[in-house]
């Protein structure tokens, strides 16, 4: 510690102004040493505040790469999503064009059953018309 202040009194002895001067050394000592308690207290304080940011920026660490990890999940999910609706809208349109196709060919099949139909009936006339002819041949022949 520095030296004590000399502390000039213009009445009084030698041993008055030493106990005086003592006395002061005495409070600023125990100035001093409230202020490095104070200090210390501060101290202890500013770590401990410390110590928590440092374990909630850990947490918050935590939960960042986590959220991360789940937002690559979701972009993975979605991109699944996305070329399996674009799978689905290739399928769509082959169907589309398979059941175009299937649409034409029953119009075919329809178009030669109709030709079927005409055909048939007129082979049916046909016969009817052989049939009385062949009865109207069997007639002259009996007479």
């Amino acid at each position: 510690p520095p030296p004590p202040p000399q502390v000039a009194s213009p009445s009084g002895s030698g041993a008055e102004e030493a106990t005086g001067a003592t006395q002061e050394v005495q409070r600023a000592m125990k100035k001093l040493q409230q202020a490095n308690a104070d200090l210390r207290n501060e101290q202890v304080d500013l770590r401990s505040r410390l110590d928590g940011l440092t374990e909630a920026l850990r947490e918050a660490r935590r939960e960042a790469d986590a959220g991360k990890a789940k937002m690559e999940a979701l972009e993975e999910e979605r991109q699944q999503l996305s070329r399996a609706a674009t799978g689905q809208e290739e399928a769509k349109a082959q169907a589309e064009a398979e059941a175009a196709e299937l649409r034409q060919q029953i119009r075919q099949l329809g178009e030669e059953r109709q030709q079927a139909v005409v055909e048939r009936t007129k082979a049916q006339r046909d016969l009817e018309d052989a049939q009385q002819l062949a009865q109207a041949l069997q007639e002259d022949k009996v007479q």
